[in-house]
């Protein structure tokens, strides 16, 4: 499908098919799970403005990033919170002229706010760097608000940790884990954005933009400190309830221990009195059984009301 943004007509418009003049005058051409056909169309009108998408992934930041004489090239992060665990989604940006293309295989949540937005308000969609950017604006919008989702979710099972701290700790310390894991992925998706940005700042091609382009570089280096705050913050939650689990392991290897010593001196007289020697006096005394079965007793519940009494037990 092709979704186009027309500076004439200051509305976002959604159409089955669009031939190279509609193309021309648009500012924003947006390709979402578009056919083969699609793009094609959009090159054979631009040119090759379009990356492959082969090095979806690439991590370097001249992968990531790509400027000549023509446009700018731009591979994007955005984060699919819908799904479990949370993943990075990738997508391709072209900026040349006053045109921006971009092309993804899933529906990306910036996007979609950023359309309803240009619905709303029509002087977000002066020139295809505008529109990048307020797709950006609307990512770190979101981002901060999967941040704050995050936060109250990693809250509210500290609070259960810590209130609450024999109940399973074991499902709570997988919570913990899948929390983990998803401020890293979101932490990995700013970390992305922050390049793109650094090297856009770079870039003679920004003209007025280029304090809107600073302003989205702060915000994205403040929502990059809250994720390091989350990631100390399960640091120390895991490194609780890891306590915890210590000290519950603790009283049981305590209890066993307890239990080893009330048993070992009655073991000891059952197995004297259990070897085979001929001179034992006892064993023809009337009273030796008695004294046997009474004498462990006593050894028994001796270290039993000593560990009883140092509340061992």
């Amino acid at each position: 499908m092709i979704s186009v943004l027309r500076i004439g007509q200051r509305q976002l418009e959604t159409i089955s098919v669009v031939d190279s003049a509609a193309l021309k005058d648009a500012t924003w051409i947006d390709l979402s799970r578009a056919s083969v056909a699609e793009k094609d169309l959009v090159i054979d009108t631009f040119g090759e403005i379009l990356q492959s998408n082969a090095m979806a992934g690439e991590i370097e930041a001249t992968s990531r990033y790509f400027e000549d004489e023509r446009a700018i090239y731009i591979q994007l992060n955005f984060l699919n919170d819908s799904s479990s665990p949370f993943r990075n989604t990738n997508a391709v940006f072209a900026l040349k002229g006053q045109t921006l293309v971009s092309l993804h295989d899933t529906e990306l949540v910036p996007i979609r706010l950023f359309q309803k937005r240009a619905e709303l308000q029509p002087e977000l969609v002066g020139s295809g760097m505008k529109v990048f950017l307020g797709i950006l604006e609307s990512k770190v919008d979101h981002l901060a608000d999967v941040i704050e989702i995050t936060f109250a979710t990693l809250e509210e099972l500290g609070q259960r940790v810590l209130e609450q701290p024999t109940d399973d700790l074991q499902s709570d310390l997988v919570a913990l884990a899948r929390l983990e894991a998803q401020n890293g992925t979101i932490r990995l998706n700013l970390m992305d954005m922050q390049r793109m940005l650094t090297s856009l700042l770079r870039s003679d091609k920004l003209g007025a933009e280029l304090s809107r382009v600073r302003d989205v570089l702060r915000d994205v280096e403040s929502l990059l400190s809250h994720t390091a705050f989350l990631l100390e913050e399960v640091s120390f939650l895991s490194s609780t309830m890891l306590g915890l689990i210590d000290i519950e392991q603790n009283k049981i290897v305590k209890v066993l221990s307890v239990v080893a010593v009330v048993f070992l001196p009655p073991t000891l007289v059952a197995s004297m009195y259990g070897m085979n020697f001929h001179h034992m006096p006892e064993l023809s005394w009337v009273f030796g059984y008695p004294l046997a079965i009474l004498l462990m007793v006593v050894l028994g519940a001796a270290p039993y009301l000593y560990a009883k009494r140092r509340g061992w037990m």
